[in-house]
C-alpha cells in the first residue's frame, strides 16, 4: 500500500473537500474500500463523492447491501457488507456479481467481510480510513493498493 495523503476533516460537513480530494486520485474503473468505526462517514463521504458526479439520492445501503448510482457523469456502485459475515451470505446476496458489473466507481463499506478484494483483477483499487477524532471531526488516510 501506498499512502497519497492524510487529511484533517473538521465535522462532516467538510466531506465534500475530501471527497474532491479523493475524487481527483481515481481514475474510471475504480473500487475504495471504506474502513472505519460505526459512525466514522462512510456513506456520508460516497454522498460527498456522488455530489461531484450529479448524483443527490444517496443513502445507506446497509439493509439493501447495494445500491447503484447513475448520472451523465458517472455510474457509482455503493455496497455495504456490515451485515455479511461470512462467504454464503456474500454469494447469497449477489455481492460477487456485483463486483464483475461495469462502474465507474465501485465503494465497498466493511471490505474485510470480503476476502481477496484487494487483488481483484481490472480495477484501481484504494482504501480510505476514516477515523473519528475527540474533537468531532474525522481523519482520513487514502492509500493505492494497487
Amino acid at each position: 500500500m501506498k499512502k497519497i495523503f492524510t487529511k484533517t476533516v473538521n465535522g462532516l460537513a467538510e466531506l465534500a473537500g475530501l471527497a474532491d480530494e479523493v475524487n481527483k486520485h481515481l481514475p474510471k474503473k475504480s473500487i475504495v474500500l471504506l474502513a472505519g468505526d460505526l459512525g466514522a462517514g462512510k456513506t456520508s463521504f460516497v454522498s460527498a463523492f456522488c455530489g461531484l458526479h450529479n448524483i443527490s439520492q444517496v443513502s445507506s445501503p446497509t439493509y439493501a447491501i447495494h445500491n447503484r448510482y447513475d448520472s451523465d457523469k458517472a455510474s457509482v456502485d455503493h455496497l455495504d457488507l456490515y451485515r455479511l459475515e461470512d462467504q454464503d451470505k456474500l454469494e447469497s446476496a449477489g455481492v460477487l456479481d456485483i463486483l464483475q458489473q461495469e462502474a465507474d466507481y465501485k465503494f465497498i463499506e466493511w471490505p474485510e467481510r470480503l476476502p481477496g478484494v484487494e487483488s481483484l483483477d481490472g480495477f484501481s483499487i484504494y482504501k480510505l480510513f476514516l477515523t473519528k477524532t475527540f474533537d468531532s471531526g474525522r481523519q482520513a488516510d487514502f492509500f493505492k493498493i494497487n
